[in-house]
């Protein structure tokens, strides 16, 4: 977009550097207006922007052009002083607004189908200034938006509080037009709100380099009381991908929990650990290798979603002294088995259980047994006096990761007391 915009400049410039060569000396001074409307082919959902040159030329001193562009939810006025019929000069951009509703709409279908529906609001304010080369521009431009809001109403996520804040050098004097950081601009939401969990005071600093790539040097966001931060990474634009590696500390397990629903109806303690991410238009989000172990600072507890004969399918629900063609002498004289029904309580997710140790490992290449994923749980039972001691599961998952988002307790997992 930057570079399109660019040329556009270029193109009103010209324009202007054409009008100087009319205030020759031995010319009568011209002035004037042109007016028209442009479509910008690459943004469909921007409407045409109506736009208008003004000439004013000078007896003496330099030749002022100002160039207007309107359309809803967009307002531009710059202007340019000419000091020689090459078109040297000086430029400003003396009024520039967006409204963040009509940038979505124009950016969204670039950025892939998860933004198609989303809305915005909020105000985003351009300025800047520099020179003139024979009608080409370079300088500085800085954009801001405050107080700024994103939501998708039918995916259940929003982000509120949205502020953006950067200087970017701007150089048209080239074949291509160059856009790059002046300085580290900053990202920041003070709250991101999803239908399973919730993030806050999410910080981005980064910087735009050649080839419109960006370099973020940090991000961090606050989660469930704990931290999630990514190692610095480089994101290219055109088109976008992102392979980073994100460090988590003391995230709370209610959020794992809220992540595996079928697995997990509730869950307390925190974790940590490594994981890396991937994405891109065409694949989506991947995870890739990582491990989350439980911290040991804060006691864990889950509760297990029901799941019917998950620890208590192969365990008898009575010792019997007598074969079962006995009948009911065969019951009479059995024996009560009160490990089934404590572990029968604790698959049903009646009784908590106390974690010892949770480790997740990814491995989306495969390890040596060909798993992907696996899950190691040990924990005891919360009840008092019972006489289940330990309870260890593990989950091994072979197959895309993604389904490491949506596995359930099932026949997968294998379990052994202890």
């Amino acid at each position: 977009m930057s570079r399109r915009l660019l040329r556009f400049a270029v193109a009103l410039a010209g324009l202007g550097a054409t009008s100087f060569a009319a205030t020759v000396p031995g010319l009568p001074p011209l002035s004037g207006e042109l007016i028209g409307k442009v479509s910008l082919l690459s943004f469909p959902a921007i409407p045409k922007l109506d736009w208008k040159l003004t000439v004013v030329p000078a007896a003496r001193g330099p030749l002022t052009v100002e160039a207007t562009a309107t359309a809803a939810g967009l307002s531009f006025v710059a202007r340019a002083e000419f000091t020689s019929p090459d078109g040297d000069g000086s430029w400003r951009i003396t009024s520039g607004e967006f409204e963040a509703a009509a940038l979505l709409a124009a950016f969204a279908p670039q950025l892939g189908a998860a933004l198609a529906g989303a809305t915005a609001e909020g105000r985003v304010l351009v300025s800047g200034e520099g020179i003139l080369r024979a009608g080409r521009p370079t300088g500085r431009v800085k954009i801001e938006w405050r107080d700024g809001v994103v939501r998708h109403a039918g995916q259940g996520w929003a982000l509120e509080g949205v502020a953006f804040g950067g200087e970017f050098s701007v150089d048209a004097t080239g074949a291509e037009p160059r856009v790059t950081s002046a300085g580290p601009f900053t990202l920041t939401v003070r709250t991101i709100g999803t239908a399973r969990f919730g993030a806050r005071n999410l910080n981005i600093a980064a910087t735009l380099g050649e080839g419109l790539v960006l370099a973020v040097a940090a991000m961090n966001v606050e989660v469930a009381g704990g931290e999630v931060a990514a190692d610095p990474f480089l994101l290219p634009l055109n088109p976008p991908v992102i392979g980073v590696n994100v460090r988590i500390n003391r995230v709370g397990l209610q959020d794992v929990a809220a992540l595996v629903p079928a697995g997990l109806s509730y869950a307390r303690g925190r974790v940590g650990g490594e994981v890396r991410f991937t994405w891109s238009r065409k694949a989506g989000l991947k995870l890739g290798a990582g491990q989350l172990v439980l911290g040991t600072d804060e006691a864990a507890t889950v509760r297990l979603t029901a799941s019917p004969g998950m620890l208590s399918g192969n365990m008898p629900e009575r010792f019997g002294f007598l074969p079962d063609s006995a009948g009911v002498l065969a019951r009479w004289l059995s024996l009560r088995n009160p490990a089934f029904y404590e572990l029968r309580e604790i698959e049903l997710g009646r009784t908590d259980l106390r974690v010892e140790s949770l480790a997740v490992n990814l491995t989306p290449e495969g390890d040596g047994r060909g798993r992907t994923a696996s899950v190691e749980i040990t924990a005891r039972s919360a009840k008092a006096g019972g006489s289940v001691d330990r309870i260890g599961f593990q989950i091994n998952i072979a197959g895309p990761l993604t389904a490491l988002l949506k596995i359930g307790m099932d026949d997968r997992a294998s379990m052994k007391l202890k």
